[in-house]
Parts: structure tokens; sequence; C-alpha cells
């Protein structure tokens, strides 16, 4: 669901490796994790080399549709 997601939005991503999504958010990851705490929702850590790329662990359903719900807006996709 949060490939097809990103997909929709034309963000790239990696493909999964685990139970996570490493994908680019299209500006500073910083930017991207404050905006996902304003609403209450907790992002990965940044990684050197990937400025804009976030990784968002995939957890419980409920979880993860909060995600999906605020991901567009965060984007401003």
């Amino acid at each position: 669901r949060v490939h097809a997601a990103l997909d929709r939005i034309g963000r790239p991503h990696t493909d999964a490796q685990g139970n996570f999504v490493f994908f680019d958010t299209g500006m500073p990851v910083q930017q991207f994790r404050d905006r996902m705490l304003a609403r209450g929702i907790k992002v990965g850590r940044p990684f050197e080399g990937y400025d804009t790329w976030s990784r968002v662990t995939i957890g419980r359903r409920a979880e993860v549709d909060l995600f999906l719900a605020a991901l567009p807006d965060v984007l401003g996709a």
C-alpha cells in the first residue's frame, strides 16, 4: 500500500528490504520529519548522503492508514 501511494504521487523509493520503506520526500528530510511529527507521526532519522530521503517503518494497519492519510498533505501532492 505504501509503495502504491508513493507511485501515485510520483515519489521515488527503493524496493522493500524488510518492514520499512525508504523514499525521496522531495524536501529536506528534517522538514518532512517536522511536518509528520506535527500530525503525531514519527518517521526515521536522516541518513548521510540522502538529504531528502526518509525511512519509514511499516507498523500496524491503523498506523499505516494514518501515515498514508497524512502523506499527500505533508508532501503537497
